[in-house]
C-alpha cells in the first residue's frame, strides 16, 4: 500500500478538494461523472470505486512446494482478497491438492482454466461485508458442536467415529477464511475494530484446529487404550469455558471476565494435578486440553476491544 501527500485546493470559496493518485485512479478506471464511495474512519477517509470488472489477481509459482507449503499460500492469498489466482505448477498432484483446497477452504470460488501444469481459481460469488456477523457466529456455533460432540463421543466411547467429527473443523476453516478475507477486502463495520475482530476469527479456527489434533491423535492409539474419565472431563470443561467466551460476546459485560479467568485458572489447576497421574495418551491429551483453554482465554483483550465505545 502506497502513501502519498496531496495538497488540499479550496474551490469556490467553501469546497475543499483533493486529486485521486493517477495511478490508482487508471487501475480502477476511473471516468469524469463516476461515483465513488467516502466514508469516514475517525481522523481518516475510505474512498471505495465500485468496478465490477477490477479483479485483484495474484500469480503462485508452486513448482517447489510441498503439500503444506501450497496450503498455506494459497489460504493466504485467499484470506489477502485476491479475486483471481493463477497457480503454475507440474505434478498432477499439485492439481489434486489445488482442488481438495478449493474444495475445504475456499467460499464462492472455482477453477476457471486448467492445463497440464497450470490452472487459474477465480471469485464467482459477491462476498456481502453484510453477512459478515451472521459468518462469525456460525463459526462460534459450529466449533461449540465440534467440542461438545467430542466430549460425547469419549464419554460413550465412540472412539472409531470421532473421525467423522473433522467434517465441523472443515465447515470452520470455510467460515472464518470468509471472515479474515472480508475483513481485509472491506474492514469491520467499526474500522477501528477490524484488527480485534480478525484476531477472534483466527483464533476461533486455531481453537478448532486443537479440538482436531486431539482427535487425530485419540484416532492413533492402540487398540484397548482409553483415555481416562477425568481426561475427557477436561475436555468437557474446556468447551464450557469456550461457550461462556461465546455468550460473553455476544452479551458483553466486563465483570463476567473475572468470573471467566477465574474458571479458567481451576481447569488448569484440575489439568495440571492429573498430568503425572495417567497414562502418555493421557497426558498428550490433557496437553491440548492445556493449550486449548490459554487460546479461549486469549479471546479476552479482543472481547474488551471490540466492545469499547
Amino acid at each position: 500500500m502506497s502513501v502519498a501527500k496531496r495538497k488540499v485546493i479550496q474551490l469556490a470559496g467553501k469546497t475543499l478538494v483533493v486529486s485521486l493518485p493517477s495511478k490508482w485512479a487508471r487501475k480502477m478506471g476511473i471516468r469524469k461523472g463516476d461515483e465513488l464511495e467516502i466514508e469516514e474512519k475517525d481522523n481518516g477517509l475510505a474512498v471505495t470505486a465500485h468496478k465490477e470488472t477490477i479483479v485483484d489477481k495474484a500469480t503462485l509459482d508452486a513448482k517447489k512446494l510441498d503439500e503444506r507449503a501450497l496450503r498455506w499460500s494459497l489460504s493466504a492469498l485467499h484470506k489477502s482478497g485476491y479475486d483471481e489466482i493463477e497457480v503454475m505448477y507440474e505434478s498432477p498432484e499439485t492439481a489434486k491438492v489445488i482442488h481438495e483446497t478449493l474444495k475445504d477452504l475456499f467460499t464462492g470460488f472455482a477453477v476457471t482454466e486448467q492445463s497440464r501444469n497450470r490452472c487459474v481459481l477465480r471469485s464467482i460469488a459477491k462476498e456481502l461485508e453484510t453477512e459478515f456477523d451472521s459468518v462469525l457466529r456460525r463459526a462460534f456455533l459450529v466449533t461449540l458442536s465440534l467440542g461438545e460432540s467430542l466430549a460425547e463421543y469419549l464419554e460413550s466411547n465412540k472412539t472409531a467415529q470421532l473421525q467423522d467429527l473433522l467434517a465441523l473443523e472443515s465447515t470452520n476453516n470455510q467460515l472464518t477464511n470468509f471472515c479474515e478475507r472480508i475483513l481485509i477486502k472491506k474492514g469491520y463495520k467499526d474500522y477501528r475494530k477490524t484488527c480485534f475482530v480478525y484476531v477472534i476469527a483466527w483464533n476461533l479456527e486455531k481453537i478448532c484446529d486443537n479440538y482436531k489434533y486431539i482427535i487425530n491423535y485419540i484416532g492413533q492409539i492402540k487398540k484397548g487404550v482409553k483415555v481416562r474419565e477425568e481426561t475427557t472431563k477436561l475436555i468437557t470443561e474446556s468447551t464450557a469455558l469456550l461457550r461462556a467466551y461465546y455468550e460473553l460476546y455476544y452479551k458483553f459485560e466486563p465483570i463476567r471476565l473475572n468470573e471467566l479467568i477465574g474458571q479458567k485458572r481451576k481447569i488448569e489447576e484440575e489439568a495440571r494435578k492429573l498430568l503425572g497421574k495417567g497414562t502418555e495418551e493421557d497426558a498428550v491429551v490433557i496437553s491440548h486440553a492445556l493449550h486449548h483453554i490459554t487460546q479461549i482465554a486469549d479471546f479476552s483483550a479482543s472481547f474488551i476491544a471490540t466492545h469499547m465505545d
